[in-house]
């Protein structure tokens, strides 16, 4: 068993999920807070289950972040900034 799968494993683990992709998001957007910024952390599993999570920051100028993708596939990690894959 290599490191990834070692650590990818949901066995050990009734809360631990296995996901296809995992999106973190600095957003722009202020909701219900005037001094608020929104990060939002949504993620998509094999059955297509999709959840995003959202919490409120203060003070972060979001024009100097970017959206980094990681997908997970069986035999290797894919990493995007801004939908751009990284080698």
């Amino acid at each position: 068993m290599d490191l990834l799968s070692e650590h990818s494993s949901t066995e050990d683990s009734p809360t631990a999920h296995e996901f296809t992709e995992i999106d973190f998001e600095w957003l722009s957007r202020y909701f219900n807070s005037p001094d608020g910024e929104l990060f939002c952390n949504s993620w998509q599993d094999d059955d297509e289950n999709y959840r995003i999570v959202r919490s409120y920051r203060t003070s972060i100028d979001t024009s100097q972040y970017h959206i980094y993708t990681f997908v997970w596939e069986p035999d290797r990690i894919i990493f995007m900034v801004d939908g751009v894959h990284i080698t």
